[in-house]
């Protein structure tokens, strides 16, 4: 993926980039899978680390999405 057509691809991209659905869009574009897409993207420094764990749904946030946590007292 050239730098310079990735970077108009995501100047156009009109919803966040650090989104599956952004990711998607870009990998679409390129015709490449959202995972090597979403690599790319980290190493190119569009995303960060935080970022691309997130969108990979390893970040810290998806692990305690929907837990409830119980104060014992």
């Amino acid at each position: 993926m050239p730098p310079d057509r990735m970077q108009a691809a995501i100047a156009g991209l009109g919803r966040p980039l650090e989104t599956d659905e952004g990711v998607a869009a870009i990998a679409d574009m390129f015709g490449t899978s959202q995972s090597a897409t979403l690599e790319h993207l980290h190493n190119l420094g569009r995303l960060d680390e935080f970022e691309r764990d997130k969108v990979r749904g390893t970040g810290l946030d998806s692990r305690w999405r929907g837990r409830e946590f119980e104060i014992s007292g």
